[in-house]
């Protein structure tokens, strides 16, 4: 074992960095923040070769020329004193750590004057030295100039994305700045292009106006609430104006752009009965909480915080949406007139077989943490949402996507649509008295590794959702989605090349420039896949081609879904994980839905399909496929001892 030592400077001064410099993102962030500190009203970005050349300019204090040295100096700020003050800042930052580790790995220059200086003070920096010292013309204000960044740390280059991905999030940051300070003025320049301008003298929806488009302006109401546990301010979408993703999604605490995950699974929750399953709502949320009652002190980047009651901020939260959705829900009602009430006989609506371009299908949950980083031990109090008014209907169900009228019929485990049969008259319950029983715990799914038995279909149960089968000498439940999802699956990847089918009209859906750096990323993936797609404008592409399997209404849910697990997963450049994403998605949207009726025939051939996997016991996703029932247990259910 090599005897415990010292680390050098320079080596302590890179490792810390990685904490604070994590991508070119991280360095705007923190050399934005610290021109929000210095009391700047103008802020100018540039960025280009994929963030290798930044600059931050801004017509803040500046730096008294004799402490511009000091300020790349590790834990030197002129932010806090004591350790008390934490629990009282007001500033963006508060370690002195973001230009020391910024220059440990990059090559950086700085210019800053003060108003009480006839000249600026410049500096160049290199891994952490100054190999620069002198004086220039310069006005008010700092600018910063990052060159080659991670040039003395190659491994963290690598690990670096695309040069359009790199930037894409720079740009996303920039516009949560402008979102979250209407106040401030800021000028984003990628590649010599300008790309976000505010003047600093706006509104938070003349911003949204100017950085999201007018269409998205015009469907955003206004959330206002004030308790004494703080106020909540900003806009949201209405329930008819939501995204696939949660790009649009910006919480403000203090002016300091942050993730809580808590408050992000409220948001979804209020919307949950007003929108489709994974679509999400258009947030830009402001919390101005008391210093004392939020600790940033949680990581060096800052973007996670603590709350000393996270109970009266949800609460707070809560009602100001809920108040706003109810304003809303009454609205839209009263607009659409009172209910009108038919005393007349309806008559029969005539039934439609629905066909596969057509059919409906509802898309699955997704599954939100409502973890969040706070201590507190309140409870977080349900609460009920106001729900707007629907005038009810009768629906005929749905005849089978792909039934064809020759199809044998399958075993009436449940009616398998509308029944005509006259109303049979009823007897009042009667209460039965039984002796008592032991009770047997739940048949469990069939674990990995457990041979198959013989199994047939008998039909279905539960709203269509289950196969009921013959299995071995017993019954089992195959949940019907999961089962045919794992068969397609496997499918897939076996195919070195999934079959297209061109689409007659193109499917036109906006990404963001992170997502369409992911693209490039992931090109040869999602062709061998069976995507095609063109670039459609700035901001959106046209998709020309699917998958053979894919249900032309799924197509631009698979598409998002698979963007923002890329996203979300940082796998983008491994070439095979993105593909198998790419598989597991394509499948789960295109086997048959649970609610969809099928024939015996149609049965049968999920089953045969399904027992010939390689993994026949989980979907893709990690889903149970199979429930068994031995007739032993069947036997003690039904208390036979022969």
């Amino acid at each position: 074992m090599k005897p415990i030592q010292l680390l050098d400077a320079q080596v302590a001064n890179q490792i810390a960095a990685g904490e604070v410099v994590e991508r070119p993102a991280s360095v705007i962030k923190e050399l934005v923040e610290n021109a929000l500190d210095a009391g700047a009203t103008f802020i100018q970005v540039e960025v280009d070769q994929g963030g290798r050349f930044l600059r931050v300019v801004d017509n803040g204090f500046g730096i008294p020329a004799e402490s511009v040295g000091l300020a790349f100096q590790r834990f030197a700020t002129s932010k806090l004193q004591s350790f008390e003050d934490i629990w009282s800042i007001n500033t963006m930052g508060f370690r002195g750590e973001a230009l020391p580790s910024i220059a440990s790995v990059a090559r950086v220059e700085i210019l800053t004057r003060t108003a009480d200086q006839d000249i600026a003070k410049r500096l160049v920096i290199q891994g952490g030295e100054i190999i620069e010292n002198s004086s220039a013309g310069g006005p008010v204000g700092t600018s910063l100039t990052i060159r080659d960044l991670f040039y003395n740390t190659p491994a963290r280059l690598k690990f670096l994305s695309s040069e359009t991905t790199e930037l894409g999030y720079i740009q996303q940051l920039m516009q949560a700045f402008a979102l979250g300070l209407p106040e401030i003025g800021f000028k984003f320049v990628k590649k010599g292009k300008t790309v976000i301008q505010t003047s600093g003298q706006q509104s938070l929806s003349s911003v949204v106006r100017q950085i999201l488009g007018k269409d998205l302006a015009d469907s955003l109401y206004t959330v206002s609430h004030e308790t004494p546990a703080g106020l909540v301010q900003g806009v949201l979408s209405y329930p008819d104006c939501v995204r696939r993703d949660r790009n649009y999604q910006f919480l403000f605490v203090n002016r300091r752009w942050v993730k809580v995950p808590g408050i992000t699974k409220l948001v979804d929750d209020l919307y949950a009965d007003l929108v489709p399953k994974k679509n999400f709502p258009v947030a830009i949320l402001q919390l101005e909480l008391p210093a004392g009652n939020v600790d940033v002190n949680v990581h060096p980047n800052k973007k996670e915080v603590k709350f000393k009651h996270f109970s009266q901020i949800f609460q707070l939260t809560r009602e100001g949406i809920q108040n706003s959705l109810s304003r809303y829900n009454f609205e839209r009602s009263a607009s659409l007139g009172p209910p009108v009430v038919d005393s007349g006989a309806a008559e029969p609506t005539p039934l439609t077989v629905p066909t596969v371009s057509t059919a409906a299908s509802a898309m699955n949950p997704v599954k939100a943490s409502a973890g969040n980083a706070f201590d507190d031990d309140d409870e977080i109090p349900p609460f009920a949402m106001p729900l707007p008014v629907v005038q009810p209907s009768v629906q005929e169900p749905a005849a089978p996507v792909y039934a064809s009228p020759l199809a044998p019929a399958p075993v009436p485990v449940q009616p398998a649509g509308p029944s005509w049969a006259p109303e049979l008259p009823t007897r009042p319950p009667q209460v039965l008295e039984l002796p008592d029983l032991k009770i047997t715990p739940p048949p469990a799914p069939v674990e990995a590794g457990a041979p198959l038995e013989p199994v047939s279909a008998l039909g279905q149960a539960c709203d269509y959702t289950y196969i009921v089968a013959h299995y071995g000498n017993g019954l089992a439940l195959l949940d019907q989605h999961v089962a045919e999802e794992r068969y397609l699956y496997e499918e897939l990847l076996e195919q070195a090349k999934i079959l297209s089918q061109p689409l007659l009209l193109s499917v036109v859906i906006e990404i963001d420039e992170i997502e369409r750096g992911l693209l490039e990323e992931n090109r040869k993936a999602f062709e061998r896949a069976g995507f095609e797609w063109e670039e459609e404008g700035p901001g959106s592409i046209a998709i020309r081609a699917i998958p053979h399997c894919l249900r032309f209404a799924e197509t631009e849910a698979t598409f998002k879904e698979v963007l923002l697990e890329l996203r979300e997963s940082g796998v983008a450049k491994v070439y095979l994980e993105s593909f198998n994403r790419l598989c597991k998605t394509i499948a789960c949207h295109s086997a048959i839905r649970a609610g969809d009726p099928l024939t015996l025939e149609q049965m049968q051939k999920i089953v045969q399909n399904w027992s010939k996997t390689r993994n026949p016991y989980t979907c893709p996703h990690g889903r149970p496929i199979l429930l068994k029932f031995s007739k032993l247990e069947l036997n003690k259910r039904f208390l036979r001892t022969w």
